[in-house]
């Protein structure tokens, strides 16, 4: 790693774990492009995602068409949770996650944090870009006693664009209370433009109180804040269920406030 370069080429595993490794200890890689120059598999790899809550990436990461496989990630200590843990101000494009039967986090019992954000490029993102990248993985996540947001390529986007994404792995999430889309779980005050899912969202809610709902969107599970999403589409089955609660599921949204939709379908069956 030098430092006084802006632009970096990652072709290696070990090159990308370094690429983590940096931005933990503080480094953001802000006003600098990071670029994949070959497919990478992390199947001999316990990943731990880029950046998390305090140390965001915040630069661009070019995907350059290439594919990353095999990510597996088994600790229960990160709450931001992919790929990347935390963007800010970053763009990621470009890229294809694939390769994986299962993303997934086994049950965490006594969590200590109120909520998990998962999606298999970026746990949580805020005033960024993810563009043309493709989620192929099937994701799962069980937490109890707490709640997560779950999406195929996202899991909470806050004042951000995702654009030209795709999602074609089966998205599951259970939890006290719990939010699954197929592209962004919890959408925030940004917008989804061109994106499409083709896979099951399937999401309970186990809490006992008024509040424990379960959110299930063939695009986005819950959109609030002045959000918008246009030209998408679904074709999986939608499944939303809560023990105590209300469900509220949807082909394109599960629960929509202040949410602008225009030109989407879905096909697929949806219940709750």
């Amino acid at each position: 790693y030098d430092e006084t370069k802006d632009e970096f080429s990652l072709s290696s595993p070990a090159q990308l774990a370094g690429l983590s490794y940096l931005v933990r200890a503080g480094k953001n890689f802000q006003y600098c492009t990071v670029r994949l120059s070959a497919d990478i598999d992390l199947s001999n790899y316990k990943w731990i995602p880029i950046g998390t809550r305090g140390v965001e990436f915040k630069g661009l990461f070019d995907g350059g068409g290439h594919t990353i496989t095999g990510m597996t990630i088994s600790s229960a200590s990160f709450y931001y949770i992919g790929l990347f843990g935390y963007l800010y101000g970053a763009t990621v494009r470009n890229l294809t996650m694939a390769g994986s039967d299962n993303i997934n986090l086994t049950t965490i019992a006594n969590a200590q944090d109120t909520a998990y954000y998962l999606g298999c490029v970026a746990g949580y993102v805020k005033n960024g870009k993810i563009i043309n990248c493709h989620n192929q993985c099937k994701v799962s996540f069980s937490v109890t006693g707490n709640s997560g947001s779950l999406g195929g390529i996202a899991g909470y986007s806050e004042g951000s664009v995702i654009s030209a994404c795709s999602n074609r792995g089966a998205v599951t999430m259970t939890g006290k209370m719990g939010r699954g889309g197929g592209i962004v779980a919890t959408n925030n005050g940004s917008s989804i433009v061109s994106c499409f899912n083709t896979e099951d969202i399937r999401v309970t809610a186990t809490g006992s109180g008024s509040s424990d709902a379960a959110y299930a969107g063939g695009i986005g599970a819950y959109s609030s804040g002045n959000c918008s999403i246009s030209h998408c589409y679904s074709t999986g089955w939608i499944i939303a269920k809560s023990s105590a609660a209300n469900a509220y599921s949807g082909g394109i949204a599960g629960l929509s406030e202040k949410t602008t939709i225009e030109s989407c379908f879905a096909t697929g069956a949806v219940s709750a």
